[in-house]
C-alpha cells in the first residue's frame, strides 16, 4: 500500500485530488495514507470525514519555504503556490534540495502552468509542449503580473528537470483552465465569477471587447489526469499539457449560461481583433498516455453550477 504526499493541499487542486481520493474505490487499494502539507488549515468539507475513514490521513500545516525534512512518500503531487512568486521559486528550489535526500525513489509530479508559453499568437489555435523549444525568443517581462508568473514558473519547471537528471522519477503537468466544486469564485478567474453569478441571481457580465478563448475541463478529470502522468514519471521529466482542447467564447458561454439560468447578461461590442486565447494541445496525453477527458468545456461548467447549487448554503 502506497503514500501519497501533496505539497499545497488547500486549493483548487489539492481539494479536487483529496475528494477524488475520498470515493474512489480503486484509489482504496492502492494507497493506505495521505500527507498534507500546507500554510493554511484544511477547510472542514463534507469529504473530509470519508477520507479519513479510507486512509490516514496526516496534516502538516507549515510553509514549504521553512522544511527542513520532510516525510517520506511513494507519490508526490507539489501544487504549492505562493503569492509572491520570488518565494515561491525559493520554496520550489528547498523542496527539490529535500526530494534528493528524501524522495529519491518517489515519483513526483509538479503543477506547472500554461502560462510558461506566454501569449497565445492568433495564428495557432493551440498550445504544444514543445512550442517553447521552437519560440525560443519569448520573453517575460517581470514587471507584468502575468509574465512575472511565467517567468517564475519556467524557474522552476527547470528545478523539477534537476531531479531527473539525478535519476529521479519526476514529471510535469502544464495546467490551463478547470472548473469543478472548489473553483476560485470571488477572484479574476472569470468563470469562477460566472458561478458565483449564477449561484447568486446575479447579471453576468464582461468587460473586455476582445474575443476571449478558454477551455475548461473537470476537476475530475483533472486529477484522473494528474495520477496518469506522475504514474508514468520517469527521470527523462516528462511534460504534458493538462486541460480540454474543447476551446469556448467566453462571450458566448456568458450569453448561454444567462438564458439558461434566467439571467441579465452584458457585454460591450466586439472592436478588437486581437483574440486572446489561452487552449492547450492535448494530443500527447491521448496518444501516449491514452487519456480521454470525460466532459466537454460546457459539459463541465454546468456540472459544477449543479454540484453547487445541491450545496446546503445553495
Amino acid at each position: 500500500m502506497k503514500t501519497l504526499l501533496i505539497i499545497g493541499g488547500t486549493g483548487f487542486f489539492g481539494h479536487s485530488i483529496l475528494k477524488f481520493f475520498s470515493y474512489s474505490k480503486s484509489l482504496r487499494k492502492k494507497f493506505s495514507k495521505i500527507i498534507i502539507i500546507s500554510r493554511n488549515k484544511l477547510e472542514k468539507y463534507d469529504y473530509l470525514k470519508k477520507l479519513k475513514t479510507n486512509y490516514k490521513v496526516k496534516k502538516i500545516n507549515c510553509n514549504i519555504l521553512n522544511l527542513k525534512k520532510i516525510p517520506n512518500a511513494d507519490y508526490v503531487i507539489y501544487a504549492a503556490i505562493l503569492n509572491d512568486f520570488k518565494l515561491d521559486y525559493l520554496a520550489a528550489k528547498n523542496y527539490v534540495h529535500l526530494a534528493k535526500k528524501y524522495h529519491r525513489n518517489s515519483k513526483i509530479l509538479f503543477t506547472s502552468s500554461g502560462a510558461v508559453y506566454g501569449k497565445q499568437p492568433n495564428k495557432i489555435k493551440s498550445f504544444k509542449e514543445n512550442y517553447l523549444k521552437k519560440n525560443k525568443k519569448i520573453t517575460y517581462q517581470k514587471k507584468n503580473y502575468k509574465n512575472k508568473y511565467s517567468y517564475y514558473k519556467i524557474k522552476n519547471e527547470k528545478l523539477f528537470n534537476k531531479l531527473g537528471s539525478l535519476g529521479i522519477k519526476t514529471s510535469i503537468a502544464r495546467c490551463f483552465s478547470f472548473v469543478g466544486e472548489f473553483v476560485p469564485r470571488k477572484s479574476n478567474y472569470i468563470i469562477g465569477n460566472f458561478i458565483d453569478n449564477i449561484l447568486n441571481n446575479e447579471k453576468i457580465s464582461i468587460k473586455s471587447s476582445k474575443i476571449i478563448k478558454r477551455s475548461y475541463m473537470y476537476s475530475d478529470d483533472l486529477v484522473n489526469c494528474l495520477l496518469k502522468i506522475i504514474e508514468n514519471a520517469s527521470p527523462k521529466c516528462p511534460v504534458y499539457n493538462v486541460g480540454s482542447n474543447d476551446a469556448v467564447s467566453l462571450h458566448a458561454v456568458a450569453k448561454f449560461l444567462a438564458k439558461k439560468y434566467n439571467l441579465e447578461f452584458s457585454f460591450p461590442k466586439i472592436k478588437l481583433k486581437t483574440n486572446d486565447n489561452y487552449i492547450p494541445n492535448t494530443d500527447l496525453l491521448k496518444n501516449k498516455l491514452h487519456f480521454k477527458i470525460t466532459l466537454n468545456s460546457i459539459e463541465a461548467i454546468l456540472k459544477t453550477v449543479r454540484l453547487l447549487k445541491n450545496e446546503k448554503n445553495y
